[in-house]
């Protein structure tokens, strides 16, 4: 197929597949976007730019389906890049002088968008809607379902750290073993050591560690800083009592997902060369919230920019707390503090809300001189990784993140 002047596709295919991102240009400063991705949505969304060009009246067949600035379209709908050449020529003249630019976006996963289709029933209301208890009993349900069986250590057992309950799992083999101080995630407010058991277990057993893993208290009967307080309480106990369990404190690491990935990055910066590794999975960082993903992924991709304010109402309300306290906002903590931090992994979620903080935190680390993996899975949402049973890229993650810690601990 020739293109005609002005029209370019990238990803050398001639017929693209949504999503696409088409860009209308009449002059240098002005410019029209009339198709953009809107993954939450399953279609595409039309918008104006600051140009305020009339969207062009070229495409009959489709400007029917726009509702609220969107377009009602399957995402796996064909776009033929024939019709965009057919518009560049009808645009040429007279509608619109200017030019056609094709782009592909990364597209949400398949396996979590039957996920979130299950997830978004009508009637259902989202987690930040329901009565707390209700929530914490739903989320429990939800995790432990899309979890998977739960693999074989070599034992299991219920312990207190001076006065935090955590649950330690032993691998097989013959100790010390390396140890992982592992915290759940849930908004500091769900979530319970029970619903991340078959975490601790797969990455005990494929890590070859002693996992400790923490039930530190949740908001907002506890809110800031009891989490932080707790998760420091247990690592402590665990470089003085774990030797006597069968651990090496000598090559230790901590990792958690979401606000656990949280409570990790600030227990690193607490308690500088005590860990070899900070696992952190999709981690909050920065609660003021001040980049793009924020809002590109803030509705219907499990968090939702209401579901954070009512986390983080639960944990910061009547606290006090600056939401740019270190404690708070890990990525607030100064260049020293991280240069003093352990080796990270960093995962992320293209459609994440907290995928720009996450990246934004494996930067500050890395411009501070610690060595940084960081890892974006491109077409996940926010909680991919504890949904093994469903999600193969969730497999995936495990498998990275216990192939970090066994390089750290080499």
């Amino acid at each position: 197929m020739s293109q005609c002047p002005g029209v370019r596709a990238e990803g050398g295919t001639s017929r693209g597949v949504l999503p696409l991102s088409v860009e209308l240009t009449g002059s240098p400063d002005k410019v029209v976007t009339i198709a953009d991705l809107d993954a939450a949505r399953h279609g595409v969304r039309f918008s104006q730019g600051e140009g305020g060009l009339p969207f062009p009246q070229v495409w009959a067949e489709v400007l029917p389906l726009i509702e609220d600035s969107r377009l009602r379209m399957p995402i796996e709908a064909a776009f033929p890049l024939e019709e965009a050449v057919d518009a560049y020529r009808r645009l040429d003249d007279g509608h619109l002088r200017g030019k056609i630019v094709i782009t592909t976006a990364p597209a949400l996963d398949p396996a979590i968008r039957a996920v979130l289709d299950a997830a978004n029933q009508p009637g259902v209301p989202p987690m930040n809607e329901l009565p707390l208890p209700v929530a914490r009993e739903a989320s429990e349900q939800m995790v432990v379902a899309l979890a998977g069986e739960p693999a074989a250590v070599a034992r299991m057992e219920e312990a207190v750290a001076d006065g935090v309950p955590v649950k330690l799992y032993w691998p097989e083999g013959e100790g010390p073993h390396p140890v992982l101080i592992w915290i759940h995630g849930g908004g500091w407010t769900l979530g319970t050591v029970a619903g991340t058991d078959v975490t601790a277990r797969d990455l005990s057993r494929l890590a070859g560690s002693l996992v400790v893993s923490v039930d530190y208290r949740l908001a907002p009967e506890h809110p800031f800083p009891a989490a932080v307080e707790d998760v420091l309480t247990a690592a402590k106990w665990v470089t003085r009592e774990i030797g006597a369990l069968g651990g090496d404190t000598t090559k230790m690491a901590v990792g958690g997902d979401s606000a656990g990935g949280n409570l990790s990055a600030v227990l690193a910066n607490e308690l500088p060369g005590t860990f070899a590794l900070q696992a952190l999975v999709y981690p909050a960082t920065d609660l003021t919230h001040p980049f793009p993903s924020y809002e590109e992924n803030g509705d219907g991709l499990i968090l939702t920019k209401d579901a954070l304010a009512w986390f983080q109402g639960h944990y910061l309300d009547g606290t006090g707390a600056d939401l740019k306290d270190p404690r708070v906002s890990p990525l607030y903590a100064d260049t020293a503090t991280l240069a003093a931090a352990p080796p990270a992994l960093v995962i992320t979620a293209g459609f994440d809300p907290l995928r720009d903080e996450g990246q934004a935190y494996a930067e500050r680390l890395r411009e501070a001189g610690v060595t940084v993996e960081h890892v974006n899975y491109d077409g996940q949402v926010h909680l991919f990784f504890s949904m093994p049973a469903a999600i193969p890229d969730a497999r995936d993650a495990v498998e990275r993140v216990a192939a970090a810690l066994r390089q750290a601990w080499a």
